[in-house]
């Protein structure tokens, strides 16, 4: 079986940690034996919680960050130590799961964050499947619309997403803080109706109120624009 290069993942993790505050509790959720990114978030000096199904990569984790917290479990089993996070990484795990089931877990992440916490987790950007190199596992991917679409309804704000040089694709989502109204925001670039984040209603966004149901803020360049993406397709290598 392969194993991770710990150069891949580790500098897209650490400057998406930097938006924690010192000291913040993260979730690694399949964190098998934490290189590299129970390593990343350990030498920021966060406090890392991390979850395995594996006992023999859990038992390596335990080894090597005495000073962690481990579980052995599945994600869909574990009860993410009975307590919130400031932050969840789910780095190679969401395409492993069933397709079913990754929604389910979406869900369980997002009642695991505290207020204003932050999730990263990677999938391939299109839908499709294959054989996982690392694993040997069956992979689905749901495709970012998919994914876009399951954040939405989890009420999750979309920050961004990326690439990285080992072709994984990241989604960097903010839990909104309790009690703050959030609209959609769409971006021509991914495609028609495809938000890629939400705005929240104490934000700035230069308007003093939603578009009123049945009325469209969009304007008809922007429009003709939208419906060209409708056949464009970017396939994930």
């Amino acid at each position: 079986m392969l194993t991770r290069n710990p150069r891949i993942g580790a500098s897209t993790v650490r400057e998406w940690s930097q938006g924690l505050p010192p000291g913040s509790s993260i979730l690694d959720l399949g964190c098998g034996h934490g290189v590299p990114i129970s390593q990343v978030l350990t030498e920021e000096r966060f406090s890392v919680y991390g979850i395995d199904a594996s006992p023999t990569l859990i038992g390596a984790f335990r080894k090597r960050f005495p000073g962690a917290h481990a579980e052995c479990s599945t994600v869909e089993d574990s009860e993410f130590f009975r307590r919130s996070f400031d932050g969840v990484v789910a780095w190679g795990l969401m395409f492993l799961l069933p397709p079913d089931v990754q929604p389910i877990i979406v869900r369980k992440m997002a009642r695991a964050l505290s207020p204003n916490g932050k999730l990263l987790f990677t999938s391939p950007k299109e839908a499709v499947r294959w054989r996982d190199e690392l694993t040997g596992r069956e992979s689905v991917s749901l495709g970012a619309e998919r994914y876009r679409r399951i954040l939405d309804t989890e009420g999750f704000v979309l920050d961004g997403e990326q690439s990285d040089e080992g072709d994984n694709h990241y989604y960097s989502v903010s839990k909104p803080l309790e009690g703050v109204a959030v609209f959609p925001r769409f971006h021509a670039k991914n495609g028609p109706g495809s938000p890629t984040s939400r705005v929240s209603a104490t934000e700035d966004t230069g308007k003093k109120s939603p578009p009123r149901p049945g009325r469209s803020s969009t304007s008809g360049s922007l429009r003709r624009l939208l419906r060209g993406h409708r056949n464009r397709r970017t396939w994930y290598k």
